[in-house]
């Protein structure tokens, strides 16, 4: 989707461009090339290794770079420290990047091993595996309800509370054999097999005057021009505040 963001974005020699989820940094490069030296780049990205590969890539992008981990709903206040009063457009390309999904160790992935992690900031203080073995069994249930939608949320939050009564949940695979437990018939487990995550996604972020919340099972794509309303493509939920 990088022709159909480029097309909409248009940006232009001078914009000021924001990429709040930077990844491995293959739109905010292109963008970097569009805004050329007149122009100026932001980029967020709450995981440390995207940063550090986007700033080793960096070097070459002809326009002014400013480069910050921190979440995307955190960009008014990274915008004001930069003392930066506008911006010409807005990326968001949310959900789990190619590369956290492909290392095992981060435990984004259900079909590789590894420790149940699941932190976008490997210096949060809590991993997925901290949190299945704090919370109560309604608050698991609950998390899966709100922010997955997901239709067996009491059944899986039971199995995973009387799974942990027998040892601490740590694994990838020790979580999605519980999870499996949930649908010995087959039916409705196509939303477990659908990469990265063995759950379905939501995320949100607001800042000032806008927000946007959205809900899928695939990553998706966002982008916002001044003076113009939100553009994406197909997703499962869309709501926006202005």
């Amino acid at each position: 989707m990088l022709r159909e963001t480029l097309e909409y974005l248009d940006p232009q020699p001078g914009d000021t461009m924001v990429d709040v989820t930077l990844g491995s940094g293959g739109h905010a490069g292109r963008i970097a090339e569009k805004i050329g030296p007149s122009g100026h780049l932001i980029g967020l990205d709450l995981d440390p290794e995207a940063i550090g590969r986007c700033r080793s890539i960096s070097t070459g992008w002809p326009c002014r770079v400013n480069l910050v981990q921190a979440p995307s709903d955190e960009l008014e206040r990274v915008l004001r420290d930069l003392d930066i009063e506008k911006v010409d457009g807005i990326l968001a390309d949310l959900g789990v990047s190619s590369p956290q999904i492909d290392q095992g160790s981060r435990g984004f992935s259900f079909q590789k091993a590894g420790p149940l992690d699941m932190r976008m900031d490997p210096d949060a203080p809590l991993s997925a595996a901290g949190f299945l073995a704090s919370a109560s069994e309604q608050e698991i249930r609950d998390i899966l309800r709100k922010y997955g939608e997901e239709l067996r949320a009491h059944a899986i939050a039971k199995a995973i509370a009387r799974e942990r009564n027998l040892g601490p949940i740590e694994t990838t695979d020790h979580l999605t054999r519980v999870i499996l437990s949930c649908f010995p018939d087959g039916r409705g487990l196509e939303r477990f097999i659908q990469p990265p995550v063995p759950s379905r996604r939501c995320a949100s972020w607001s800042t000032g005057s806008w927000n946007v919340s959205r809900c899928s099972s695939r990553p998706f794509p966002a982008a916002w021009r001044r003076g113009e309303e939100w553009s994406s493509w197909p997703i499962t939920a869309w709501k926006t505040a202005w």
